[in-house]
């Protein structure tokens, strides 16, 4: 079964949905708002990973590559990719932390 993308009109997220051909269409409730206000997105091809394909990619040393623990733009960088390896979006916690590292330097 194909993976479709779909966009909240509302709140602005993306969600991706396993479904039929037949589904694509069928009206959907946004996961994070409840809204029904969804548009379909043409979205990128890609394939399901098992688990152990995802924990043997996660765990290659190569995935460090280039990670600076001291630059925090650096890890951000890494913990997306990490999360988007494991089929989550965090978009929206990377930018509470740019949010509230930006407060912390205004408070100084």
């Amino acid at each position: 079964m194909p993976l479709y993308e779909f966009l909240c009109s509302d709140c602005g997220r993306k969600a991706t949905v396993l479904c039929s051909i037949s589904q694509r269409n069928e009206s959907r409730e946004c996961e994070f708002c409840h809204s029904n206000n969804l548009k379909r997105l043409i979205g990128k091809p890609r394939r399901l990973r098992s688990d152990e394909e995802i924990a043997e990619a996660l765990t290659d040393p190569s995935s460090l590559s280039g990670l600076d623990e001291n630059d925090p733009n650096s890890i951000k960088r890494w913990a997306k990719k990490t999360a988007s390896e494991l089929g989550e979006n965090i978009d929206e916690e990377l930018e509470e932390m740019d949010l509230s590292e930006t407060e912390n330097k205004a408070s100084q």
